[in-house]
């Protein structure tokens, strides 16, 4: 009865670990990556937001948040509308200069 009990527990540790070994080399096949790809590869640490081609959307939604009132004018709407685009790349330019 222990013997048969032995073999049993033997057997199904030996059943785990060879799934677990099958995970990890599914895992690291995922990470291989194609070496013959001619496109450059980014590693960026922090995301990013494309450039702003067209700020009207930023400046409806500074206008719902209340950092752009209507008393402004075009010009100051427009400063706010920069600052605002300066603080978030900066922010970014951090988080990439801390994470190196």
């Amino acid at each position: 009865m222990k013997v048969s009990l032995l073999v049993v527990i033997f057997l199904s540790i030996v059943f785990v670990s060879a799934c677990n070994s099958r995970s990890q080399e599914i895992d690291q096949q995922s990470i291989i990556t194609d070496s013959h790809s001619d496109l450059p590869r980014k590693h960026l640490l922090c995301s990013s937001t494309p450039p702003i081609l067209d700020t009207t959307k930023l400046k409806a939604n500074l206008k719902e948040r209340g950092l752009i009132t209507e008393q402004m004018t075009e010009a100051e709407a427009e400063q706010i509308v920069v600052e605002y685009i300066r603080k978030r790349q900066k922010a970014f330019q951090d988080c990439k200069k801390g994470s190196q």
